[in-house]
């Protein structure tokens, strides 16, 4: 596991740490959001009617907006900005998915049986990207889970 800075920027570091790792290009987490808010806004269809289809809302009208603020929303950064999930949650990281070309993986500790549980999966990719999330849904973080290096 790789910690990632808190302070509400976490998941879109956590997002950048690993897509370097998986030798991708070097992006911050400014880039990330940037990408994030491109991707959204140029698949507004698609966002607007996935979010209808899970009953966030029901007039197109009202996903359009939904999406234009999201698409808004998602590039202001720190503690007062935009958290990766506050919006819409797991959809975010279906967006995520999409925009890099990559799976993203999302696990949770389990306190009782003392082990990660793989949470999600959004298989957009053949590139993992793996997420480790603690914490309450309000104030939660994202940390990044690097694969096992064997050493011969």
């Amino acid at each position: 596991m790789t910690a990632t800075p808190s302070g509400g920027d976490c998941g879109f570091h956590a997002i950048s740490w690993a897509l370097l790792h998986l030798s991708g290009p070097t992006l911050s987490s400014t880039d990330v959001r940037r990408k994030l808010s491109t991707h959204v806004r140029q698949n507004t269809a698609f966002y607007s009617d996935l979010l209808r289809r899970q009953g966030h809302w029901e007039l197109a009208d009202e996903t359009a907006n939904a999406v234009a603020t999201f698409s808004r929303s998602v590039l202001m950064e720190g503690v007062n900005g935009h958290w990766l999930g506050q919006m819409w949650g797991e959809i975010e990281l279906l967006a995520l998915a999409k925009a890099f070309t990559v799976c993203v993986e999302l696990y949770c500790f389990e306190v009782a049986p003392q082990q990660l549980r793989r949470y999600a999966r959004f298989e957009e990719g053949k590139r993992v990207v793996r997420l480790l999330f603690t914490g309450s849904a309000q104030a939660g973080h994202f940390d990044v889970l690097l694969p096992r290096r064997t050493w011969w």
